[in-house]
């Protein structure tokens, strides 16, 4: 079983949203404000009728729904106070499947009217309250929703009402960058360890917690406290009743309520994030019950090192080939680790799968997974340079022209080994990221531009590069561009005493170190190659 397509509508920040997935894991990402949390969250809203890990139907605000819709609710009230308030929608397709559970899910109750099992969760209104709603309208204006008329609903696309308990697949949220207020880590913990056990072993917990709890009843230091209290029962309005204290053994007292999980001895609230982190996701992703195959993690890099984090990713992989996965991150290695045919751009400008990159592309990048590729694909525009050095002298003759830097404009300078530009480059064709590409001539601009990147030119991309192939790389261009150039760099870099050639050979064995100086230099101005100017216009 697999889900192949989510539909969100009047949901958050979601008006009208449709997702198709194609893979057993998705990696989710985007600017802050995509929507990547809220995507999750409705997923696992949809299977479990929870948020915030409490019952959806005490959780019921008004800022559930999608501002815009509200916004023109509000309106159309005015005119028509019989309107019926707008309703959320999440729809959940999944694959065709030999399951018999799925059976009854089958159906063409839903907005594209195709024959798949599935279900649709609805947060509407309930028209058992049309009377006082209607009070309600009449009253005057009002800016929210009233969530007080409204109900929660799931129906099969068979058209017949379910819960989330007939509903054959089961969700996991695993969050990484908070920590509930409502829940403590603990709890959570033992949510976790609950749906590993199987139920002959909660069975045995249960009877042994119980045992536990009526022995401490009769524990003789338990008696003298509770004759203690009776002492002061003249104070209740019955004088009669007797007041003690003991352990809950109602049923809703639950072992997984009242047991903790430790780690080396140390309470799982007192362990470090990261390994809280690390034990959450890997107990989840080890769960191999058939009721308990999607995975939704948030941000699995949180807290965590480098090192481990590597470790973690390792683990999801390997663990995870027969559960599905969807996951957020804002981890450039996160992404190009989990293969980037598995990555879903989310964004209001700019969103798309990057499967669609060519194969030696995302294989080069899951090879070398430390480039800054999400940097990139969430950058407005992009200057793509060779090196550190050409980084800071774009960035000081981008000073030099504005008197700010390229970032106060959303210009991204990106620096990645020249070899890797066309890798980028198929990025930047592929999402149309306007990037702006600097690169030596290398000798030959016409073999090693023109032709090399003939079928990328255009369009939202633009190269440039000198023509002078006498001139093949940054040192000699910033020297000789500008018969003042010599003196001033001599001045700049303490070289008052070396020729011209003694100073680019300098240059070209310090590559960093005189291309920061002339960055951090305030006071003598450099002019800057023809090329340099035209990528920073």
């Amino acid at each position: 079983m697999l889900l192949k397509k989510l539909k969100i509508y009047n949901y958050k920040k979601f008006e009208d949203f449709s997702l198709d997935f194609d893979n057993n894991f998705s990696i989710m990402i985007g600017n802050n404000g995509a929507g990547k949390s809220t995507l999750l969250e409705a997923i696992h809203l949809a299977l479990t009728g929870t948020v915030n890990g409490k019952p959806i139907f005490y959780e019921l605000s008004p800022y559930i729904f999608n501002g815009k819709i509200v916004n023109q609710f509000i309106e159309e009230v005015k005119v028509d106070n019989k309107i019926t308030p707008p309703e959320t929608k999440i729809e959940l397709y999944f694959s065709e499947s030999e399951d018999s559970d799925l059976n009854e899910l089958i159906g063409i109750e839903n907005s594209e009217n195709i024959n798949l099992p599935g279900f649709v969760f609805s947060i509407k209104f309930n028209e058992h309250y049309r009377e006082e709603y209607q009070q309600y309208i009449e009253n005057g204006n009002f800016i929210h929703i009233p969530t007080e008329y409204y109900m929660v609903e799931w129906k099969s696309f068979a058209g017949v009402a379910i819960t989330t308990r007939s509903i054959p697949i089961k969700s996991h949220l695993i969050d990484s960058t908070t920590t509930s207020l409502a829940a403590s880590s603990q709890k959570y913990i033992m949510k976790i360890i609950s749906d590993v056990l199987d139920e002959k072993q909660k069975a045995n917990l249960s009877v042994l917690y119980r045992s536990y709890k009526e022995k401490f009843g009769e524990d003789p230091n338990i008696a003298s406290i509770n004759d203690v209290l009776n002492e002061k029962k003249n104070l209740m309005l019955d004088d009669t009743r007797n007041l003690s204290i003991s352990l809950d053994v109602t049923q809703k007292a639950t072992w997984e309520s009242a047991i903790a999980a430790f780690l080396d001895n140390i309470p799982f609230d007192y362990i470090g994030k990261g390994e809280q982190n690390v034990i959450k996701t890997t107990l989840s992703i080890g769960n191999r019950k058939p009721n308990r195959n999607l995975i939704l993690i948030e941000e699995p890099e949180s807290h965590l090192s480098f090192s481990n984090m590597r470790i973690l990713l390792d683990k999801i992989i390997s663990e995870c080939s027969d559960q599905q996965l969807l996951i957020t991150t804002h981890s450039s290695f996160v992404l190009n680790k989990m293969a980037m045919e598995n990555v879903i751009l989310l964004g209001e400008n700019r969103s798309g799968k990057l499967k669609q990159l060519p194969k030696d592309t995302r294989d080069y990048f899951q090879k070398l997974p430390n480039y800054d590729t999400l940097r990139f694909i969430l950058s407005k525009k992009v200057i793509l340079v060779e090196g550190p050095a050409d980084d800071l002298i774009i960035q000081k003759a981008y000073f030099h022209k504005y008197n700010k830097l390229p970032l106060d404009d959303g210009i991204d300078v990106i620096s990645v080994n020249g070899l890797s530009f066309k890798r980028f480059i198929d990025i930047a064709k592929l999402l149309n990221i306007n990037t702006v590409v600097v690169t030596d001539n290398d000798h030959d601009y016409e073999k090693n531009i023109n032709n090399k990147y003939r079928d990328y030119i255009g369009g939202t991309i633009k190269f440039c590069f000198s023509t002078n192939n006498e001139l093949n790389t940054l040192e000699p261009q910033v020297l000789k561009c500008d018969a003042g150039n010599y003196d001033k760099l001599k001045i700049i870099l303490g070289k008052l005493d070396k020729s011209e050639d003694e100073l680019l050979e300098f240059m070209l064995k310090n590559k960093t170190d005189w291309a920061l100086k002339v960055f951090l230099n305030s006071e003598i101005q450099l002019n800057y190659p023809e090329y340099i100017n035209d990528a920073i216009q």
